[in-house]
This record gives C-alpha cells, sequence and structure tokens, in this order.
C-alpha cells in the first residue's frame, strides 16, 4: 500500500524518494535475530495487502546472503527470486548460488 500510494502521512520518511522514479519492482525484507510462531502468515498477509512479495531473514542468514552477493557468487538481481514469503535460509541462498554453478561457502 505504501509503494502504491507513496503517501507521507502512511510512512513519514518517504523512504520511496531514495530511488529512481523508474524503479517500480519492490520487495520486502524482515530482518530478526530469529522468528517463531506466525511469521509467515504475517508475510503472506503484508504480501496480500499491498501486491508485493517479500521474505524474513535472521541475522547469521543475513551475512551468508551479504557474502554471497559481495564474492559475486550470488548476483543481486538474481536474490529477488528468494522473495517467496517465508524465511531465507542459509540453504536456499547456496541452492540459489548453486544453481548458477557457484561452490557452497
Amino acid at each position: 500500500m505504501e509503494n502504491q500510494q507513496r503517501d507521507k502521512n502512511l510512512n513519514a520518511n518517504e523512504w520511496w524518494l531514495n530511488f529512481g522514479k523508474d524503479v517500480n519492482v519492490f520487495k520486502f525484507l524482515f530482518v530478526s535475530s530469529y522468528f517463531k510462531g506466525n511469521f509467515e502468515s504475517n508475510l503472506e498477509y503484508s504480501s496480500n495487502r499491498t501486491g508485493v512479495d517479500g521474505g524474513a531473514i535472521n541475522v547469521e542468514n543475513l551475512l551468508y546472503l551479504a557474502e554471497e552477493l559481495k564474492s559475486g557468487r550470488l548476483a543481486y538481481r538474481d536474490l529477488f527470486y528468494s522473495y517467496k514469503n517465508n524465511e531465507i535460509s542459509e540453504k536456499e541462498i547456496l541452492a540459489q548460488s548453486n544453481s548458477y554453478g557457484i561452490e557452497k561457502l
């Protein structure tokens, strides 16, 4: 909803101003030390409400993801395939890297 309306009253920090006008594909990502409970249903709810897919990642896996991106073993554009309204895990990150013929960490 915020991305569609881009209303300062909905989100006072106006995050969309940090992107060029030609950027029209967005994803969301929740980051935490760990996830428990119904977080996947919350991801699905957010996706259904906004029409945008997203994901959740814990801090450890975020570091693995950053290393894969920094090393070039995972391309930035390919990261977006991981946003499936679920938790993004090391296993999924490595599978994404390996699908491009990349070695394990």
